[in-house]
């Protein structure tokens, strides 16, 4: 079990994990899971399009929640 502190509280997480934002590396999707399961999914967009982001944030969206 993980300590509660005041990052975890602030950014609302389980698990003090973090998805590096790496782009080519992660997807949507990715960010998604590893929201879904408790850390803090982060969704590479440095270099990507106003328009390539906004369809990216769609499929972070659209992405299965957990229950």
């Amino acid at each position: 079990m993980f300590p509660v502190t005041p990052l975890t509280k602030l950014v609302g997480v389980d698990y003090p994990i973090l998805l590096a934002p790496m782009a080519g590396a992660s997807t949507p999707e990715l960010t998604a899971a590893v929201s879904n399961a408790g850390g803090l999914g982060a969704f590479a967009a440095a270099v990507l399009s106003p328009d390539a982001i906004h369809a990216g944030i769609a499929r972070v969206r659209q992405s299965p929640v957990k229950n």
